[in-house]
């Protein structure tokens, strides 16, 4: 005479999900984003922090981690970096100026 066996609970677990924002490997800020355009075929990194930004080819069978991580490669590689403006350089040219 015993009692009737309780009938389990199953328990979901919440599936963790991939980034959406990365950390920055210039400034150190979480502000890099991917933008992907599938009509022109271009995924496009970009940090809102600093400016630094990548363009890659768009692979459908890519995440936006995978892009992120051919900006990191890219980046350690030396083959993007910040384009300086131009307002920078005339300060520059203004303090020589002063000085001669």
């Amino acid at each position: 005479m015993g009692r009737r066996k309780r009938r389990r609970k199953i328990r979901l677990r919440p599936r963790r999900r991939l980034p959406k924002i990365f950390q920055c490997p210039r400034c150190g800020e979480t502000s890099v984003s991917v933008l992907i355009d599938r009509r022109k075929g271009v995924a496009r990194v970009v940090c809102s922090s600093c400016g630094l930004e990548a363009e890659f080819e768009y692979n459908p069978y890519l995440a936006e981690v995978d892009y992120y991580s051919k900006f990191l490669d890219a980046y350690e590689e030396g083959r993007i970096g910040v384009e300086e403006s131009g307002e920078g350089e005339k300060e520059g040219e203004e303090a020589e100026q002063d000085e001669g």
